[in-house]
């Protein structure tokens, strides 16, 4: 309990009734909703799955997970959603580290398949685990690292990369993969080879969160516009400040080759089989 009042936000979204919306309170208001924003903002300190059907608090164990740091039920219908917490916070803005969000991603759709948890939830609230509606087990005191959760899994699957479907954290690692890919082509009509003035460098951003935007709304259960601003802030950062034409170049070459090594790889595969 302590580590979840420690990590929520100070103002988190929180509801008592679904239906009517989401609003924003200081955190000592928004503890007293049945529905709050767990995890910070541009942050994930607990991955967070819902299941919607009877007993659904024992979908972890049903699924050879382990025990997770809490469960709250709806003792009307019991469904229920499921919570583990990071021992370390994974950013989801932050362009220099995609390698643990990608972890991550894969983690959640390994969990949400094996508990056959909704795939449509965005995990931007939940059930609060410390308000009276509902019927909360506290599992595990000391939060799980990647690794950890990553070995209760025979497989760890790849998050859907399509953004027409991509759901869950999956869509934080598409925006920023797809947004990359384009800016690194896009930046050549924004930075000219003498040096960019400021104008130059805000007419760029403004470029890069329109784009963002643009692909924000083709999933299905879009990101939250904070999301959105800091992923876009953070491409527009990264890209500006390292691209040039000759280290572009060098990228597209390398990206060429091995492009070559797999199709080469795929070839000698299907041959070896044939014969």
């Amino acid at each position: 309990m302590d580590f979840f009042l420690s990590a929520l936000p100070n103002r988190p979204y929180c509801t008592d009734d679904l239906a009517a919306g989401l609003r924003v309170r200081p955190k000592s208001e928004a503890l007293r909703r049945s529905h709050i924003q767990a995890n910070p903002p541009s942050a994930r300190a607990f991955l967070l799955l819902d299941v919607d059907r009877p007993a659904g608090a024992h979908a972890w164990d049903d699924g050879g997970l382990p025990a997770p740091t809490w469960t709250a039920t709806n003792p009307a219908n019991g469904h229920a959603h499921i919570a583990y917490a990071l021992s370390t916070p994974v950013i989801t803005t932050d362009a220099a580290r995609l390698k643990p969000l990608r972890y991550l991603a894969s983690i959640e759709t390994g969990y949400r398949l094996a508990t056959q948890a909704d795939r449509a939830y965005t995990a931007l609230i939940t059930k609060n685990p410390i308000h009276p509606r509902w019927i909360v087990d506290w599992g595990r005191s000391v939060p799980f690292g990647l690794d950890e959760l990553a070995e209760y899994l025979p497989v760890l699957p790849k998050p859907e990369t399509r953004r027409e479907v991509a759901v869950g954290i999956g869509r934080n690692v598409v925006l920023f993969e797809s947004l990359r890919r384009w800016a690194y082509s896009a930046i050549r009509t924004h930075k000219p080879s003498e040096a960019g003035t400021k104008s130059a460098a805000e007419r760029w951003h403004a470029a890069v969160m329109d784009r963002a935007e643009s692909m924000n709304a083709e999933f299905p259960k879009p990101l939250s516009v904070s999301e959105v601003k800091a992923t876009a802030k953070s491409v527009a950062k990264w890209v500006w400040q390292r691209f040039d034409a000759t280290s572009f170049s060098e990228h597209q070459s390398e990206l060429a080759i091995r492009r070559k090594e797999k199709q080469r790889a795929a070839t000698q595969q299907l041959i070896s089989q044939f014969l």
